[in-house]
């Protein structure tokens, strides 16, 4: 019986990831598991920064996306910056990225329990890579402390990622605001 066929959450949430991005790398499948575990505790150092950044980066210009939330596997959501096309500030945004970076309790193993599913569903021929590759890739990880980590060059050209990780809470208001914009 497969992981999915066991009706495993990581096991639904990395196929359904996996048949959005499908040009997804091995290190994009770490930066979603680390996400999904940790959040984004790595990413914000002060309210201010993290919404400058947001602005800088929406600024630049960013690929209009259909999808403007989109559920990790944990208690977390990518926000996407096109969300900010609807009516959600960057300092709106800022705020909900800054109170979402707390310290995850035992995130870490969390993430090795989701790295062990998702090395399962390769040897099960639901996700594509090479096994051994994998194992590889996630021993060093481990070794390095599990730092996060970018997207691949392949996701970041074909994909052009632009989000925020958040809180599922933050991430459900956003996704209301949105929906009475397009009502």
């Amino acid at each position: 019986m497969s992981c999915c066929e066991k009706n495993d959450k990581t096991c639904q949430r990395l196929t359904e990831h996996y048949e959005t991005y499908p040009k997804l790398q091995i290190q994009d499948v770490f930066k979603f598991l680390h996400q999904s575990a940790l959040g984004c505790e790595h990413i914000v150092s002060s309210l201010e920064k993290a919404t400058e950044n947001i602005k800088e980066e929406y600024g630049r210009g960013i690929a209009k996306n259909k999808i403007f939330v989109e559920k990790l596997d944990g208690d977390y959501s990518r926000v996407h910056l096109s969300c900010m096309d609807y009516g959600v500030s960057a300092e709106a945004l800022g705020e909900m990225l800054f109170l979402s970076a707390k310290k995850g309790v035992d995130g870490k193993t969390k993430l090795k329990q989701k790295l062990k599913i998702a090395e399962e569903m390769i040897t099960e021929g639901l996700l594509p890579f090479d096994i051994d590759e994998f194992r590889c890739a996630a021993q060093i990880w481990e070794k390095e402390g599990f730092p996060a980590i970018h997207h691949s060059e392949v996701f970041r050209r074909a994909y052009k990622p632009a989000y925020r990780v958040v809180s599922d809470k933050y991430a459900e208001q956003i996704s209301e605001l949105i929906k009475q914009k397009m009502i």
